[in-house]
């Protein structure tokens, strides 16, 4: 479990999703019901079984991981498996709304404050920028985006930090930060997510319709060439 746990969470570090979705499993698999190592790694379970589309079995683990938190007191804990939870539901299932996004973000700020959970509340912000986006707040979007980038910081945790940055790169390319100002972010984004493949793609492709909008054809051919590159590989 030592083993694969530590592999499992080095591939979530640099966004090889489906290595962390097989790696972490196997770990889960390998420990005992109701261990805390097992309980703290299912939440890391769930979001990468979620980016490589096992929407089905990310609820189940992130059910556990809920119910284990409330049932040890850990309440950071059952907060985060709640979040992601909700975040499963709102890539695949019907029922959910924005405003639950919202409500369940706000309800576990606090939890993840008292407790000092830099990492809990920067995946707080970064469901609020994603509720914020989808509503087509871009503005409110860029600024909780920015909050998850500070927190993911402070906790160390390099893939947040990247995965906040793009949620950044999306408000900004839509909103109203001006294109100018939005590639210099960008540029500072892509070195700081190096060995984030996703992320760099993503990113990448973003950066790439900035710079049309700044008129430069050339330079935008480039980067969108290159993300497809990366992300094709992923």
């Amino acid at each position: 479990a030592e083993r694969l746990g530590a592999a499992g969470r080095r591939a979530f570090a640099r966004g090889d999703m489906p290595a962390a979705a097989n790696l972490l499993r196997r770990t889960a698999n390998v420990l005992p019901e109701n261990d805390p190592e097992r309980l703290a790694l299912l939440p890391d379970l769930g979001e990468a079984l979620m980016e490589i589309g096992e929407f089905a079995w990310a609820e189940v683990f992130l059910e556990e991981a809920a119910a284990g938190g409330k049932a040890r007191g850990d309440a950071p804990l059952a907060a985060e498996a709640a979040l992601v939870r909700l975040l499963v539901r709102s890539n695949y299932a019907e029922g959910w709304s924005e405003e639950e996004l919202v409500n369940e973000a706000e309800r576990a700020i606090p939890v993840f404050d008292e407790a000092g959970y830099h990492a809990g509340l920067a995946k707080a912000s970064r469901l609020l920028a994603w509720a914020h986006g989808t509503a087509g707040r871009y503005g409110a979007a860029a600024a909780t985006a920015q909050s998850a980038i500070d927190h993911a910081r402070r906790a160390g945790d390099r893939r947040q930090q990247a995965r906040a940055a793009t949620q950044y790169a999306v408000a900004a390319l839509y909103g109203p930060t001006p294109a100018s100002e939005a590639i210099s972010r960008c540029e500072e984004f892509v070195e700081q997510v190096d060995g984030d493949r996703r992320s760099e793609g993503v990113l990448l492709s973003l950066l790439a319709r900035l710079e049309s909008m700044q008129g430069d054809m050339g330079r935008a051919r480039e980067l969108y060439t290159s993300a497809r590159d990366t992300l094709g590989e992923l």
